[in-house]
């Protein structure tokens, strides 16, 4: 079964509406999972997260098995004993190796956490070059984390306390409001943080600067200066981005949705230069990409690509730009076709 079957029968599965055939290939491929461990490496975040539950749902059923056929022990011949014990040994080893396929597959994605000096106990969740992940934080707020991104915040907030957690990398937030009127703070360096009550933005903190995008309700950015500090509200569609300096940043009015698309797996360029491009690539997918002429930097893309498949992306971007593209593990090479 190859990984695109795979993830449609796990949807289909999740979803309910998968036949009985459907659900029958299903459950022999659970069967001879232990075969193909790194089977699941190209699965989106949501799909793994529900094949881990199944998983752990099927180990769980088959330790009770275990311990429920240890309760009830027949008299058996010398022989009969031997294969009695055989077939014991062989079901202990199948879970066993269920197991550790089961934690080799969270290990990746489960939370690690830390105490800080004042003993307040940290999560920090990262994902991998080119996927996201939705993680829910102790407050019911959502936050989708883009690829080569991380997010650390306490594992619960005291009562009045601002919500603040620590981003690296890009994510979309979905605050949700409190009873107490509680601010939600995202900071992601100590002279820059995101403040708000309640709303729908992306942040962005990569190697080349700092981005704000509001999708919905009000921020306010807090700019840290030797002087003392600034703050700068944003409405609805407004884009603040800076390199280094906070207070040294570009303000505009842009379609939020350009800059959030990739929360539904896909990419939306409008007269979007391949400087940018390159950049994302870089940052999101871990990619080093060679451009042979500088100048065709300067050319434009418009169009959606999705974003769960590299391949096709950059042959999204070759045909659009006239491109040629070679790749070589984790380099691309870009040169002019019209050449």
């Amino acid at each position: 079964m190859d990984k695109q079957r795979l993830q449609y029968l796990l949807e289909r599965n999740k979803t309910q509406t998968s036949t009985a055939s459907e659900r029958a290939e299903l459950e022999h491929w659970y069967q001879e999972l232990e075969t193909q461990a790194n089977f699941t490496e190209e699965l989106s975040s949501n799909t793994r997260q529900f094949l881990e539950d199944r998983l752990l749902a099927g180990i769980e059923s088959r330790i009770a098995q275990r311990e429920e056929d240890q309760t009830v022990v027949p008299l058996h011949t010398p022989a009969q004993t031997g294969r009695f014990w055989q077939s014991r040994v062989y079901r202990m080893a199948a879970v066993f190796i269920g197991l550790l396929i089961a934690t080799a597959i969270i290990y990746q994605y489960r939370p690690s956490s830390s105490s800080s000096g004042s003993g307040i106990e940290r999560i920090t969740l990262t994902t991998p070059y080119g996927q996201t992940r939705e993680i829910k934080l102790p407050d019911g707020s959502m936050v989708m984390l883009n690829g080569n991104s991380e997010i650390s915040y306490p594992k619960a907030w005291a009562e009045g306390q601002t919500r603040e957690v620590s981003l690296r990398g890009e994510g979309y937030f979905r605050v949700v409001h409190t009873h107490d009127n509680r601010r939600f703070k995202v900071r992601t360096a100590d002279d820059f943080s995101v403040e708000v009550l309640g709303t729908q933005f992306t942040v962005s903190k990569r190697k080349l600067g700092t981005r704000v995008v509001l999708n919905e309700g009000r921020v306010q950015c807090n700019l840290e200066q030797a002087k003392g500090k600034d703050t700068l509200l944003l409405k609805p569609g407004d884009l603040v981005e800076f390199a280094k300096i906070p207070v040294h940043y570009t303000r505009k009015q842009v379609d939020p949705t350009l800059y959030s698309a990739w929360t539904e797996h896909k990419l939306i360029f409008k007269n979007t230069s391949l400087q940018d491009i390159v950049t994302m690539l870089n940052e999101t997918y871990g990619l080093s990409v060679n451009v042979g002429q500088p100048e065709l930097l300067n050319r434009r893309i418009s169009g959606s690509i999705p974003t769960d498949n590299v391949d096709m992306l950059l042959e999204g971007i070759a045909e659009t730009c006239r491109l040629t593209v070679r790749k070589q593990d984790q380099n691309i090479y870009l040169t002019d076709k019209t050449l």
